[in-house]
């Protein structure tokens, strides 16, 4: 983290606790203006969020084969609703291939589970032992 952007985020935590603490708000606010006869902290504006910082490019997407966990994988938030999508990249992966084209030779995927928006994906085999 950059020195602007820190010293930005702790003027915002600031002017949030002065309205609780206005007698350590407003020593905090000089000590950060050093003294160069600034405003009080009250005639300060309150924060605005900033949307673009609360956006996650990427999210950990947990791969499980017949209800057990196997492996975890980055996929881009953009396309965690696209489940076509997450299963092709789930498959494509190094731990995709391994898990699934080569230890389940012979078994057909019965189904594959969506869970928790994208962020679970369980794939199911069948069984080839049949029980009597």
């Amino acid at each position: 983290m950059s020195r602007p952007v820190y010293i930005y985020g702790v003027k915002c935590l600031v002017k949030m606790m002065a309205p609780m603490a206005p007698s350590l708000g407003e020593e905090f606010w000089e000590v950060l203006n050093k003294g160069r006869g600034t405003r009080t902290i009250f005639e300060e504006s309150w924060p605005k969020v900033d949307n673009k910082g609360l956006s996650v490019e990427e999210v950990t997407c947990v791969v499980q084969i017949n209800g057990k966990m196997r492996f975890s994988l980055q996929v881009p938030s953009s396309i965690l609703k696209d489940n076509l999508m997450v299963e092709m990249l789930i498959r494509k992966s190094n731990n995709g291939q391994k898990w699934i084209e080569e230890n389940q030779t012979g078994k057909k995927i019965k189904r594959v589970i969506h869970a928790n928006g994208g962020k679970i994906v369980n794939f199911v085999f069948e069984n080839n032992q049949r029980k009597e």
